[in-house]
């Protein structure tokens, strides 16, 4: 039995699946095919994660209330020398960070009022 990739045979394979309505089909779709489909004015449809973090940045950048939680947020990546972070590592670390915050100061802090002492958390 050769162990060579044929082909011709998964061709064939693929085109018995697609006339048989009884046969389930799956396609897996590699890293990178989103962003090979591109838009009218050439950008991703659907961005990878620099470019998510990218939009995330300059959204959050441009509000009054988010644009002062983004730069403590990148104020504590900066902290630890981290100039990559990207929107995971955003969320991780805001995750980490609700572990850690009582639930009455988080709820200070998204209001628009950080209690003394926690403007730093």
């Amino acid at each position: 039995m050769s162990q060579a990739h044929d082909p011709f045979r998964q061709i064939n394979y693929l085109q018995q699946c697609l006339s048989n309505d009884k046969k389930p089909l799956g396609l897996f779709l590699g890293a990178g095919c989103p962003v090979s489909v591109r838009d009218g004015t050439g950008k991703p449809l659907i961005p990878d994660i620099a470019g998510i973090t990218e939009d995330v940045r300059d959204l959050l950048g441009k509000c009054k209330d988010c644009g002062p939680l983004l730069k403590l947020i990148e104020g504590h990546f900066a902290a630890d020398e981290r100039a990559d972070a990207n929107v995971e590592d955003m969320l991780s670390h805001i995750r980490a960070l609700r572990i850690v915050v009582p639930p009455t100061i988080r709820a200070a802090a998204f209001c628009g009022g950080v209690p003394f002492g926690y403007a730093n958390v």
